[in-house]
């Protein structure tokens, strides 16, 4: 894997998603911010931004989904946000 994510010393890493053609995915932190990543020699997926909500200093984004060409951020309240 490369271009992961790392936090040293903090758990803010929320949740993950793989492609499904498996070339790379994606990382979600607390806050809502999205992080590529690429497996193998295969180059980073692109990232258009964060979750349409970002939550700067606020640990409530809890997951993410990927499907086609667009995604979605489920938030610790059951809100879903697509990926901008």
């Amino acid at each position: 894997v490369t271009g992961a994510s790392y936090w040293a010393n903090w758990d803010i890493a929320r949740s993950m998603v793989l492609l499904p053609n498996g070339s790379g995915g994606y990382t979600l932190d607390g806050f809502g911010g999205v992080h590529p990543f690429a497996v193998g020699s295969n180059p980073l997926p692109a990232v258009t931004g964060s979750a349409s909500a970002y939550w700067r200093n606020y640990d409530v984004a809890a997951s993410i989904a990927v499907a086609g060409t667009g995604g979605r951020v489920l938030d610790s309240y059951g809100g879903v946000h697509p990926l901008s």
